[in-house]
């Protein structure tokens, strides 16, 4: 989850889960970092998970 709001406290909303936090007013290119950025973490995760020998 993204969380764009004006409200400027990221340690809450990232305590409530959020993977990113954006502070409004931002531009198109930070919304798209955070994806980026998540689907790094995303990807990453997946490398570290080894299947189970049958």
């Amino acid at each position: 989850m993204v969380v764009c709001t004006i409200v400027d406290e990221p340690e809450r909303g990232l305590e409530m889960g959020a993977a990113e936090y954006l502070v409004k007013p931002f531009v198109e290119e930070d919304l798209v970092d955070a994806v980026r950025r998540i689907e790094a973490k995303l990807s990453d995760q997946e490398k570290t998970v080894t299947e189970t020998p049958e």
